[in-house]
């Protein structure tokens, strides 16, 4: 569709043969790409902007919601166990994929790591230890796992457990190995026990003593 952008056959890449316009088209008729809302998000009824305003939830990465979502379900016992990635007792900061039974677990569960967690294995885990009604919590690849494993099919969940399962999906922007992220931070003199808060904005890694004070230590991604 580009005048300017042809197939190289001895790379087996595009390569342009003049001066790019920056026009878009070649990537939104890309098949491997995805840049209409409707197939990228899914199907959805509207769209909010959301804070908590529990007096009890002060740790929450953008505003909360999800730990007050979580924090409403049990309340009103619509759920009898949840999988959350909260943060390694031992190891601060190292995720860790955990079934929790109650609201205040919930509220320690506030908070993102930018870190992949096995929060599928906890799923499995709580079916077999017959929850049968699970609210998870996961980046869109974790999603994705569960959607297919309840839907396709071939779908284990699908055919092997009766649990209802509501997912509630995270945005992802980046997740990074603990073992390098971590190590690199401890040469550069962070004690990751005092850290209170990470969180990514206009391609910078900030990392912060206190939530709400500036960051101590930002990194250009």
């Amino acid at each position: 569709v580009c005048p300017v952008l042809e197939w190289d056959y001895a790379t087996s890449q595009p390569k342009l043969i003049g001066k790019c316009t920056g026009c878009g088209i070649c990537y939104n008729q890309c098949p491997r790409t995805i840049t209409d809302p409707v197939q990228l998000i899914g199907e959805f009824k509207t769209g909010y902007v959301a804070s908590a305003k529990l007096p009890e939830i002060d740790s929450g990465q953008d505003g909360g919601t999800v730990t007050a979502l979580l924090c409403y379900l049990f309340e009103e016992h619509l759920i009898d166990a949840a999988i959350v990635t909260m943060k390694d007792i031992k190891r601060p900061w190292y995720p860790v994929a955990q079934i929790i039974t109650s609201k205040e677990e919930a509220i320690k569960s506030s908070g993102s790591i930018y870190c992949h967690s096995q929060t599928v294995e906890a799923l499995m885990e709580a079916i077999r230890q017959d929850f049968r009604s699970i609210a998870f919590v996961g980046t869109p690849c974790n999603i994705d796992a569960v959607d297919k494993m309840l839907n396709s099919p071939a779908g284990m969940l699908k055919y092997f457990m009766r649990a209802h399962i509501l997912k509630i999906g995270l945005f992802c922007m980046d997740s990074f190995s603990p073992e390098a992220l971590y190590t690199f931070f401890e040469r550069e003199g962070i004690d990751l026990s005092k850290v209170k808060k990470m969180d990514i904005s206009k391609g910078k890694f900030h990392i912060y003593y206190e939530p709400d004070s500036e960051p101590i230590k930002s990194y250009t991604i």
